[in-house]
């Protein structure tokens, strides 16, 4: 039977990406995956996330751990968008996003988790202007 480790690192040498490397160690009884921009002159940060022993043993872990990896990636990797918009802004603050294009980013996810922050975003700041049907 493979150590967690090995079963890990049989799982990430299915992913390649172009911007990205994976690799992974033990750390304790657990597996910390390790995600690293391939050009290192940038001095961008490292992405760490952890496997436990639970996660590793699961009947379904090679698809929670797919996930995991798209999840990790997506985070690590921000999309940064050139201002479009017209609205306004706090003039000490002129690189905030109006919160109705952080809503519709939310919702084009299509994830419960960020439907569910939108949710909030909805409830907390947009309802007042933008009243259901």
């Amino acid at each position: 039977m493979p150590s967690n480790l090995e079963k890990v690192l049989t799982e990430l040498a299915k992913y390649e990406h172009p911007l990205v490397h994976f690799s992974a160690r033990e750390k304790g009884e657990a597996v910390e995956v390790i995600i690293d921009f391939r050009n290192k002159d940038l001095g961008l940060h490292t992405y760490y996330f952890e496997m436990h022993p639970r996660d590793l043993d699961h009947p379904q872990f090679e698809w929670t751990f797919q996930r995991q990896i798209y999840d990790c990636v997506h985070d690590y990797i921000v999309e940064i968008r050139n201002k479009f918009w017209d609205f306004d802004v706090p003039m000490d603050k002129p690189h905030i996003v109006p919160p109705t294009l952080v809503y519709a980013d939310l919702l084009a996810t299509g994830d419960g988790r960020c439907i569910e922050t939108a949710r909030m975003l909805y409830d907390g700041h947009l309802a007042r202007l933008f009243p259901e049907g």
